[in-house]
């Protein structure tokens, strides 16, 4: 038997250690299936945004965080790296073309996303090494040296830059900065367009990132179209809108406009390496002049993995770039929210893009160079941000400046186990005894003076305005259901020869055992590791204890007093008999100090709820009140863990507790999500994606020492298993 002891525990940490790795691996996959909060080192690449930086921006740009230039951090989208290494496998690389089924893929996705009533003919399509290259050799093929060439500024320099280099007269329209945003200025636009010939406009505004919107758009087709002014449209970031985004090329037919319309799918999925874009021209006059320059200089040729990437990821990547997109509009509001500490630094509002445009006018430098010097020279110890002039910066990288969601996970995850590890060495060695000495002095902190404070605190604090009532409803459905189910079996099957008050009092536990969770020593972090407190989940943990408080422990207590009342009775009707049972009841739930403080909240929270202030964000108690409540609830987390090792046993019951277990964290965790959908309904935002996981996510908190507490109190002599 003691061999069998000495064994057991190191079966079940190994069986924990699996359980743990599985869950990781699970969750990593399902929170970050693309791996975009993986650290991605591009050393020895040859990256320009890492190896150029020193080059360009001097030697202290070298250690900075490398924010200058619109390149990614994120692994490129799985499929096409699968398609591009299963061509690479193939042993020939000559000179390639472009089938026109890639055209018509774009084509597709034109009409799906970009608001185009029908695909342009694949003929109208050409093959461009970048969109820089186009542009420069559509002004070389359609202009004259000498002819003016209007852009609207700010603008990405490059298309400046080529404009000058190919002797162009440049004409600039200054855009209106208004309510943080870019805004054309048509009557000035119209006269500064006599005599131009061709308008270059960057649709969404890049660097800006705005989106123009269908009647900009129609309005400056229109004018161009009286004006005989030639449209070349940069749409490039199309892609990356964070709402919807209209074409320029449909709102020119529409007004009998000349456009070309230039894009590419390098920024979309990050593959400026591969020099994969294109040009559409459907008028047939201007198609001719471009292909008689082009021609010769074999512009128009691709090369073999820019062609293969083309031909899948508009078939292929919209779920990586969905799921993208979400990732940086997350990068965005962290930005905003760190911003509103720094007034002298405005965001512009960020409709696309993957870069944010800052307005640093409030910090009083004379230049965006003197600025970006500054922040180089900068004396602290803490990273230095390498921008680009204009100050704008890439956020479409690993969220550097917080710790990833699965690395705050893992590190939750092990001070957890090892707080609870170290209370249960420390019994295993017999350094302690449960109920004893200082051991009892703890326990009485933990259960009488610290957690009923911080049941006061976060009722008296919780922002119930904020709450989404179908998920606490979602998850008050799954325990009530598992509760139910887990009392039934335990009742009917666990040892039915004993009497009924000892089958009542150990249903009662191990129905509870299914359904509490330990809300304050593993909820609250583990929520805030995989969410962060910026999305306030924290509030619906607050809400089932809320519930927990009202129900569950009323239910309990009810069920062990008649299990209670039944095993002690041994045929005294007296103490058996419902006022018995009543007056038990009420006299427990009156001296439980989970309800009692959870009242006080209510009643702070109803009476005093004025004195509450915001701070980050959330409410806080008053002062000193805050300060003496924090002072005895700090501790509260390692103490309830380790007092949780402490309380370990060897399982004697094994198969009902591999059981309970799995009905606590699987069971009772699927059927909250489940009722999540049904309450909460379809997941059409990231918003109610979080909501529905979140449901999941509470059902398998695990459970809390309380139903120790309660079997060890009404003892209902359960015989080894």
């Amino acid at each position: 038997m003691a061999d069998r002891e000495n064994f057991r525990w190191p079966a079940v940490g190994l069986a924990l250690a699996g359980g743990a790795a599985s869950f990781a691996w699970w969750w990593r996959r399902r929170r970050d299936p693309f791996g975009f909060d993986r650290a991605l080192d591009r050393s020895g690449t040859n990256a320009v945004k890492y190896d150029l930086a020193p080059l360009i921006h001097g030697a202290k740009a070298k250690d900075g965080i490398q924010l200058w230039v619109a390149d990614m951090d994120f692994p490129c989208c799985e499929r096409i790296r699968k398609a591009l290494a299963k061509r690479v496998r193939h042993p020939s690389f000559g000179y390639t073309c472009q089938p026109s089924e890639i055209w018509q893929r774009i084509g597709r996705w034109l009409v799906e996303r970009h608001g185009w009533p029908k695909a342009p003919a694949p003929d109208c399509f050409i093959y461009s090494s970048t969109v820089v290259t186009s542009v420069s050799s559509i002004l070389y093929s359609l202009t004259q040296p000498g002819d003016k060439v209007l852009t609207m500024v700010p603008l990405y320099p490059p298309l400046q830059g080529i404009v000058k280099a190919a002797k162009r007269s440049l004409v600039h329209h200054k855009l209106r900065w208004e309510k943080g945003r870019y805004e054309m200025d048509m009557e000035v636009l119209k006269a500064q367009l006599d005599g131009v010939k061709v308008l270059i406009l960057c649709s969404p505004h890049n660097p800006g990132g705005r989106v123009w919107t269908p009647e900009e758009l129609a309005a400056l087709a229109k004018l161009c179209a009286e004006l005989e002014v030639l449209v070349v449209v940069d749409e490039i970031w199309a892609d990356w809108c964070f709402k919807a985004f209209t074409s320029f090329g449909p709102a020119a037919q529409r007004a009998k406009c000349r456009s070309i319309t230039v894009g590419s799918c390098s920024k979309t999925w990050n593959l400026a390496g591969l020099h994969c874009s294109y040009i559409i021209i459907q008028d047939e006059e201007l198609r001719k002049r471009y292909m008689d320059y082009a021609e010769p200089q074999f512009l128009h040729f691709g090369n073999i993995m820019g062609t293969e990437a083309l031909r899948v990821c508009y078939d292929q990547g919209l779920e990586w770039l969905l799921a993208a997109k979400s990732y940086v509009l997350a990068n965005f509001r962290v930005l905003e929210d760190f911003l509103r500490q720094l007034p002298e630094i405005q965001l512009a509002q960020y409709e696309a893009s993957y870069l944010a445009w800052l307005d640093c006018s409030g910090l009083r430098f004379s230049s965006g160079k003197e600025l970006h010097g500054f922040m180089l020279e900068a004396r602290d110890k803490g990273p230095k941000v390498v921008a680009s002039h204009p100050f704008s910066v890439s956020l479409r990288l690993r969220r550097m400046a917080m710790t990833s969601p699965t690395l705050r996970l893992f590190n939750t995850l092990l001070v957890t186990m090892l707080a609870i590890l170290v209370g249960l060495v420390c019994v295993r060695l017999q350094l302690l005894r449960p109920g004893e000495g200082d051991l009892k002095g703890m326990g009485f902190f933990v259960g009488s003076i610290a957690f009923p404070l911080l049941i006061f605190s976060t009722v008296a604090t919780a922002d119930m305005g904020q709450m989404d009532f179908g998920v606490i409803g979602a998850c008050s459905l799954g325990k009530i259901a598992v509760m139910v189910l887990t009392w039934v079996l335990a009742f009917v099957a666990f040892q039915p020869k004993r009497s009924r008050g000892q089958r009542i009092l150990t249903a009662s536990v191990f129905a509870f055992f299914a359904v509490a969770s330990n809300d304050f020593a593993l909820g609250f972090p583990v929520i805030d590791a995989l969410y962060g407190e910026k999305q306030n989940m924290s509030v619906y943990i607050a809400g089932n204890s809320l519930v927990g408080s009202f129900v569950f422990v009323p239910l309990t207590m009810i069920a062990f007093a008649i299990g209670g009342a039944l095993k002690s009775s041994t045929g005294d009707a007296e103490a058996a008999s419902c006022l018995n049972i009543f007056k038990t009841v009420m006299y427990d739930l009156a001296t439980n100090p989970v309800i009692v403080m959870t009242c006080a909240g209510l009643l702070f929270k109803g009476v005093l709820g004025q004195t509450l202030s915001h701070e980050g964000g959330k409410l806080k108690l008053p002062m000193p009140l805050s300060n003496l409540v924090d002072l005895f609830t700090a501790p509260f987390g390692m103490c309830a863990l380790f007092l949780t090792g402490t309380s370990l046993r060897s399982p004697k019951i094994a198969v009902w507790a591999v059981g309970l277990v799995l009905m606590k964290v699987v069971v009772c965790a699927y059927l909250s999500y489940a009722f999540g959908t049904l309450l909460l309904g379809p997941a059409t935002t990231e918003k109610e994606k979080i909501l529905r996981d979140f449901t999941f996510f509470y059902g398998a908190i695990p459970t809390s020492s309380a139903p120790i507490v309660f079997a060890n109190q009404f003892d209902p002599e359960a015989p080894d298993a």
